[in-house]
C-alpha cells in the first residue's frame, strides 16, 4: 500500500485479473485479450479497493491481489537478512535480475553488475561497480507477445489503462537500499515513463535510477542524480554511482 500510493498507483498490487488475462505468468501462455475483456479487470482492479485496517484486509469490487511485482525483492530481503544475522560480510543474491549485494567481491572490491541491452540479447548496455545495496532491472524485451499490428506487448502493465506500458521506455535499472521497494519500483518508474520516472527519482533520496528509452539507431540513456556515465561506445556506457543519502 505504501509504494502504490508512493506511486500515484504506477506500482499496484492488485492487477491478478488483468495479468492472468495477458497471460505472461499463467501456464495458457500469453495472449493480447480483447478490449472488453481488459475494461471488465479494470473496474475489478485498483489498490484503492483494498482496505487495511490493522490485521484484517477486506478486498472490495471483486479484487484480486497479484504480488509478482514486489516477491522476489522481499524474498533476496529476508535471504540477506538472514545472512547478515549469522556473519556472512561479503556475498551476491540474484533472482532472475533482482539482486541484492553486501561488502565486497572476493573481499578486494565492489561488485561489478552488468546491465543488460534491451536491444541485443548477447550484449549489456554498461556496467556498475556497486557494495552494499540492491539492483532490479526490468524491461520490455524478455516476456512479450508481438501482436497482428506489430506492436510488442510486454509484461509490464499500466494500471490506468490496462495494458502494457507502451511509453518509448525499453528498460529500468532501479537502485536503492531496500530491496521491496527497489521492487515495486522497477515496476513503478517503467510505467511512469522517463521524464516522470526521473523525476520521481530526483524527488525521493533512497532511490536512483537507470532509464534505456529510444531505439537500438537512436538510444537514450536518463540518469537521476546520484549517476553519472562514462561513454566507452555506442550503447557501451560505465556507470559511476556516487552513493545514496540514507
Amino acid at each position: 500500500m505504501e509504494y502504490s500510493k508512493l506511486t500515484n498507483g504506477a506500482f499496484d498490487f492488485s492487477l491478478f485479473h488483468l495479468t492472468d488475462l495477458w497471460g505472461f505468468s499463467s501456464s495458457h501462455g500469453p495472449k493480447i485479450p480483447l478490449r472488453e475483456e481488459i475494461e471488465y479487470a479494470l473496474k475489478n482492479s485498483g489498490y484503492k479497493n483494498v482496505i487495511v485496517n490493522n490485521n484484517s484486509i477486506k478486498l472490495l469490487n471483486n479484487v484480486s491481489l497479484d504480488f509478482g511485482g514486489i516477491a522476489q525483492g522481499k524474498i533476496i530481503g529476508e535471504i540477506a537478512g538472514y545472512f547478515i544475522k549469522n556473519g556472512l560480510k561479503d556475498f551476491l543474491i540474484n533472482a532472475s535480475g533482482d539482486i541484492y549485494i553486501k561488502g565486497k567481491f572476493k573481499n578486494e572490491r565492489l561488485w561489478k553488475i552488468a546491465i543488460a541491452d534491451p536491444f541485443d540479447a548477447n550484449n549489456y548496455i554498461g556496467n556498475i561497480q556497486l557494495s552494499d545495496i540492491c539492483i532490479i532491472t526490468s524491461g520490455d524485451y524478455e516476456k512479450f507477445i508481438t501482436g497482428e499490428d506489430g506492436i510488442k506487448y510486454h509484461h509490464i502493465i499500466n494500471p490506468k489503462t490496462g495494458y502494457p506500458a507502451i511509453n518509448g521506455v525499453h528498460s529500468v535499472t532501479v537502485i536503492s537500499k531496500n530491496p521491496a521497494k527497489t521492487d515495486a519500483l522497477a515496476t513503478a518508474v517503467f510505467v511512469m515513463g522517463e521524464r516522470e520516472a526521473i523525476a520521481f527519482a530526483n524527488q525521493t533520496d533512497d532511490v536512483d535510477v537507470i532509464i534505456v528509452s529510444g531505439d537500438k539507431n537512436n538510444c537514450k540513456v536518463s540518469l537521476s542524480k546520484n549517476i553519472t556515465a562514462n561513454k566507452k561506445a555506442d550503447r557501451n556506457y560505465e556507470f559511476i554511482y556516487s552513493g545514496l543519502k540514507n
